[in-house]
C-alpha cells in the first residue's frame, strides 16, 4: 500500500476545512431563519394576549358597574350575602385546623 503524498494530505484537509465552513454557514443561516420564525410567531402571540387582555379589562370593568348598580339598589341584601359568605370562609378555614 502507497503511502499519500504530503499534498493529498493537505488536499485532504483543505477539503475537510471548506466543508467545516460550509456546515457552520448552513447552521448560522438555520439559526438565524429559526430565530426570525420564533420572533414573528411571539410577536403574533404578544398582539393576541394583548388583545384578550384587553377584552377581559373590559368585561371586567362592565361587570364592576354591573355589580356597584345591584349593591346600590339593594344595600341590605348585598350585605347580607356578604356577611353570609364570611362566615362561610372563616368556617371552613377554622375547620382545616
Amino acid at each position: 500500500m502507497a503511502k499519500p503524498s504530503s499534498t493529498q494530505t493537505n488536499d485532504v484537509w483543505a477539503e475537510l476545512a471548506g466543508l467545516k465552513d460550509e456546515i457552520a454557514e448552513l447552521v448560522n443561516a438555520t439559526t438565524d431563519e429559526l430565530h426570525a420564525a420564533s420572533r414573528a410567531h411571539v410577536d403574533a402571540f404578544t398582539e393576541q394576549m394583548k388583545d384578550v387582555l384587553h377584552d377581559v379589562g373590559e368585561t371586567l370593568k362592565h361587570d364592576e358597574q354591573r355589580l356597584e348598580e345591584i349593591v346600590a339598589a339593594r344595600p341590605l341584601p348585598a350585605l347580607a350575602i356578604a356577611f353570609t359568605v364570611g362566615l362561610a370562609i372563616g368556617l371552613s378555614l377554622r375547620a382545616l385546623r
